[in-house]
């Protein structure tokens, strides 16, 4: 999706945001576009992440695990994903 509007939106301009809606947030102290209603956990086993393997830190509060597939994202919001590595 992030390629799309990269592309697309310049093409199109203001049509663009009539026919493809993003809401903007920042993971990991990165912008990121997603689409509106997306899932915590979409975004982390999106990019990898195994669920029991990771804190959720969403705009300064931490995320119980058994709600990251009932917490939808919205406009702005910080999400953190704190994953843990074991060593020796």
């Amino acid at each position: 999706m992030i390629l799309l509007s990269k592309v697309i939106r310049p093409l199109l301009g203001v049509a663009f945001n009539l026919i493809f809606t993003f809401v903007i947030i920042f993971l990991n102290g990165k912008r990121k576009e997603v689409a509106p209603g997306t899932a915590l956990l979409s975004v982390i086993t999106e990019r990898g992440y195994k669920p029991g393997q990771v804190v959720i830190e969403l705009n300064q509060a931490i995320i119980a695990r058994t709600k990251y597939n009932e917490t939808f994202l919205t406009e702005n919001d910080t999400v953190e994903i704190l994953e843990f590595v074991g060593g020796g």
